[in-house]
């Protein structure tokens, strides 16, 4: 024979459990019934990703979802326009000639006469210039 769960008050649990399924359908959507949890998103904390926003699901519960066609900053100085796609923030168009010495190599001539290239990343937009050492 399995032993009877009371809960607070002394009440058994069925008890409760039928409570709650009759205040559930008179309510009619049992998205109305939050037992613990969070009821809004400001219950949640707050997203960790800057192109995804904290929400309180209907079951108290909370979730991040991924933000689309937002403004973010990808971090990198030389992209313009980045933009939020599926919860990441994608890279706009590059504003910069280079990004490392090595984006530089094409605009090179490899005469070593007049120098080799570099980024010089001392001024905005990056640019690259000719490396004043190796002239």
């Amino acid at each position: 024979m399995r032993a009877r769960t009371k809960i607070a008050g002394g009440l058994p649990r069925w008890m409760l459990l039928l409570g709650l399924a009759l205040a559930t359908a008179a309510s009619g959507c049992g998205d109305d019934v939050v037992l613990s949890g969070c009821k809004s998103a400001a219950d949640c904390p707050a997203a960790d990703k800057p192109c995804s926003i904290a929400v309180c699901q209907h079951d108290g519960k909370c979730a991040t979802t991924p933000l689309d066609d937002l403004g973010c900053d990808d971090g990198q100085a030389c992209t313009v326009g980045d933009r939020c796609k599926a919860g990441a923030c994608v890279a706009g168009p590059s504003v910069c000639a280079c990004q490392a010495s090595a984006d530089c190599a094409k605009p090179d001539d490899a005469d070593k006469c007049n120098g080799t290239m570099f980024c010089d990343k001392g001024s905005f937009p990056h640019q690259c210039r000719v490396n004043p050492t190796t002239v």
